[in-house]
């Protein structure tokens, strides 16, 4: 299979949405925003496009102006792009990473630029046993490719008790690991 990575630009707002709801809300928030002036989109410049799940999509939003990094990945939070993606582009994008921002589709992106790079891994790029063996991954995230900043639902202890923390003062971290 090949995957195409696009690499986010200055003028790029790139939103992974996770269902119908996250793009109708997507879209209105783009409309206000639009509306006010806060974001200056470029004639033609929304393209959306289904990802690789059903029900989730994938927005390019090109803007008539550059954005610093960070900048961009608050609009793409507020506009509701998926969280974790967001954090993760943040942290690369903190610790001076290449390609912080980037959307890899399964297919290229009719009638949008060429893909930046593509790969013909297994499979999709979360898994450790593709993330280590990627050549793109490699190349732009160096020792940093696949790296996990926070943990994850799968890292989830099953809780038994009742959560009980003490309001009012210094809670003990041996309370916040056995909750």
């Amino acid at each position: 299979m090949k995957w195409h990575w696009y690499i986010g630009r200055a003028n790029e707002l790139l939103l992974d949405l996770d269902s119908d709801k996250a793009l109708w809300y997507a879209a209105q928030r783009l409309r206000r925003n639009l509306r006010r002036g806060f974001l200056k989109v470029e004639k033609d410049g929304v393209r959306l496009y289904r990802s690789l799940q059903a029900g989730h999509y994938h927005l390019f939003i090109t803007m008539q102006r550059e954005m610093p990094p960070i900048e961009r990945a608050v609009w793409e939070l507020y506009l509701g792009s998926d969280m974790k993606r967001a954090q993760y582009n943040i942290m690369r994008t903190l610790r001076g990473l290449r390609a912080a921002d980037l959307i890899i589709a399964d297919h290229a992106y009719p009638g949008l630029r060429a893909a930046d790079h593509i790969c013909q891994c297994d499979g999709k790029h979360k898994r450790r046993r593709i993330t280590r063996h990627c050549p793109i991954l490699a190349e732009l995230h160096g020792v940093e490719a696949g790296a996990e900043y926070f943990a994850i639902s799968r890292d989830a202890k099953p809780r038994t008790a009742r959560l009980r923390l003490p309001v009012g003062g210094p809670i003990p971290i041996s309370t916040i690991l056995k909750s």
